[in-house]
């Protein structure tokens, strides 16, 4: 019991760990920058304001969403 336990409690680490560095392939350090002041948690204002500054796009990551990366 008390093992299992503990591998639930490590499972949902990863997993918290997983969700607040990005699924995007090399984390989300492979993206061109951060924009703070971007609109994110709201996706079209950061794909929009990336697209702007001659970006492909971008998207909202990080704790809560709050963190626009433009790639």
């Amino acid at each position: 019991m008390k093992a299992s336990a503990i591998l639930l409690l490590t499972a949902i680490f990863a997993a918290l760990l997983f969700v607040s560095r990005g699924n995007a392939p090399g984390g989300l350090e492979a993206r061109a920058r951060v924009r703070r002041a971007s609109g994110c948690p709201i996706w079209s204002d950061c794909n929009n304001g990336c697209k702007s500054e001659g970006y492909e796009g971008g998207i909202c990551a990080g704790p809560f969403s709050l963190q626009c990366y433009c790639s």
